[in-house]
């Protein structure tokens, strides 16, 4: 193929392999385009819960699907024995971790609460102290099953 005073002739090995690109690439941009529909579709799910009212988790902590994104309330206390820091989290452009602590109930079931961000110290070597609310409590959040 000429192009002005160039000769475009491109081999076989090169013709495959942007074929093979180009495959892969529209194959991505589906991909992207099924995520966006997904997200959006979470959004709305997000929305449309938004105006209900607040659940009591342990009348509905059999089917937490269902509830996802519901506004939750629940009692029981922490176990700060399992309690554990999320690290790579960043809030405002500063490092830090989320602190991860489960809350037990009566029944010795239990769904982690996240409780919020603490920022990294000095050194990552020396991780923060967080201190655990001790006796029965009332906790009321957004839910987010995995």
């Amino acid at each position: 193929m000429r192009v002005g005073p160039f000769i475009y002739s491109p081999g076989w090995f090169s013709t495959a392999f942007t074929v093979c690109l180009l495959g892969l690439l529209i194959w991505l941009g589906w991909w992207q385009a099924g995520r966006a529909e997904s997200k959006l579709a979470m959004q709305s799910q997000y929305k449309s819960v938004a105006e209900d009212g607040v659940l009591r988790l342990d009348t509905h902590a059999r089917n937490l699907d269902v509830f996802r994104f519901y506004r939750v309330e629940a009692s029981g206390s922490f176990d700060g024995g399992h309690q554990f820091l999320l690290d790579n989290r960043t809030h405002e452009g500063k490092a830090g971790y989320h602190v991860l602590t489960p809350l037990r109930f009566d029944d010795h079931t239990a769904v982690l609460v996240n409780r919020g961000w603490v920022p990294t110290g000095a050194s990552r070597e020396t991780l923060p102290d967080v201190d655990v609310p001790l006796g029965e409590l009332n906790v009321e959040g957004n839910l987010f099953p995995p």
